[in-house]
Order: structure tokens, then sequence, then C-alpha cells
């Protein structure tokens, strides 16, 4: 999990960080804590290409808001899947909010055990389909929705994701390994070279999986029992 936290109270960011540090500890929860006290410098990493599970954000700043930057990631690089908490010392921004879906909205002082609540909601949430594929490009740690993820395929050693929005992505993973962690999310492997996202597929025949845009992707005979399966349960799910 990686954690941003952006707030011009060097105070605040030490006391939420603290905690943020005893709950990895006590929860065995891998986490990665990233602290800001400038929007403008998370906003230079967001657009950088970092990417955050979470986001500790207070909305006045001495120069730019923690709500416009709200807005940039949910209205312009749409993106859904970060939980975003605000913290603040004043309610009037509250009905500003709405629109951007936070996790929770916490008023100064902040309080150990509603930071907490809010972070066994994000990985129980993790754990119920808000998954992101991560990956690195050029050193930068980048992400993928799950959801937006249409197909993977093997070439020449390296794994291309095809989204939904027909992008490529070229990812470093191990396709077997990639199939097995997140088979409760869909994604499904039916051939040593290629993993489906069920949600996509919207024809099925027994060595040939048709999807949405066109593609036509093979089912290997090892993995036609699985296939058949795994697209019997899904069909009954969606229904």
């Amino acid at each position: 999990m990686r954690v941003a936290i952006c707030d011009d109270d060097q105070g605040c960011c030490s006391r939420l960080e603290g905690w943020l540090k005893i709950y990895r500890r006590t929860q065995k929860v891998r986490m990665d804590i990233h602290i800001f006290y400038t929007v403008e410098l998370l906003l230079n990493e967001i657009e950088g290409g970092s990417c955050y599970d979470v986001i500790f954000l207070d909305i006045e700043f001495p120069e730019g808001s923690g709500v416009e930057l709200g807005h940039f990631i949910r209205d312009n690089m749409k993106n859904e899947a970060v939980q975003i908490i605000y913290i603040s010392g004043k309610t009037k921004y509250c009905r500003h909010l709405f629109a951007l879906e936070p996790l929770n909205f916490h008023h100064k002082p902040l309080h150990r055990d509603a930071i907490f609540a809010d972070l066994d909601k994000v990985v129980r949430r993790s754990s119920e389909g808000k998954q992101v594929l991560k990956y690195k490009e050029d050193g930068i740690i980048k992400w993928i929705a799950l959801r937006d993820v249409m197909y993977v395929k093997s070439v020449d050693k390296m794994l291309e994701v095809m989204t939904r929005d027909n992008k490529r992505i070229r990812i470093r993973e191990n396709l077997q390994d990639l199939g097995k962690k997140y088979a409760d999310y869909s994604l499904c492997q039916c051939h040593r070279s290629h993993v489906v996202n069920l949600s996509y597929v919207v024809r099925y025949l027994d060595y040939c999986l048709f999807m949405e845009n066109g593609a036509e992707i093979p089912v290997g005979r090892r993995y036609v029992e699985k296939i058949k399966k795994a697209w019997v349960d899904y069909d009954m799910e969606v229904k």
C-alpha cells in the first residue's frame, strides 16, 4: 500500500506518519509512506506517474487547494481507485467534497482510532476487488485498474497488457503468477501465453474467446475445462 500525506502542518504530518507506522506494524500491512508539505509537490509526483492507494489530503494551502487536486485526480486522470481522505480545521468545505467521493473527511484535531478505521476500510475494499495491477516504467511506479485490463499476452519475455481503451502497456511479470494472483478478479489464464478478463468476453467457443474489441484469444487444450467452468460461473454471477 502506498500512502501519501499532504498537509502544510508538519506536526499533523508527523502525527499521521507515526500512526501509520503503528498500523503497519500491528496489522502487518506492507505500507510505503510519503510526506508532502505542499499540494504542488504531490501534484508533480502524480503527474510524473507516481500512484498512491490512499491520500490524506488537507484542504487549505497557502498556494493551491486539496479540492482542486481532488478534481485533477478524479476528472483529469479519471482515477477512481485512489482513496482520498480529507483533513481540515474547518468544516465549510464539506459540501464541495461530495462530487469527489472521498473515503472520509476528518475535522482536526485528528483521532487515531478514526484513522485506523479508515485504513481498515481500505484494506477490506482492496480485498473485495478494487485492485490495481502495478508496474514500473522508466523507474516510476504506475498502475492499471484491474477492471480496465481486457487481456494480457506474453510477448518477447514481457507481458503486453491490452486495456479497455485499446492501449498496450508492456510490463515485467510472470503470466502464470499473474493469472493465479488475480483469479478472484475475473482474470483467468486461458493459454500458456494469454490471460483474459472475463468481463470483456462476448462469446466463447471451445478453443477461442471473442473479446469486445474484436480480438480472438486462443484457449489452450489444457485450459478448456477450466475456461468452461470459469465462463459458466461468471455468466451465472453477472445474471
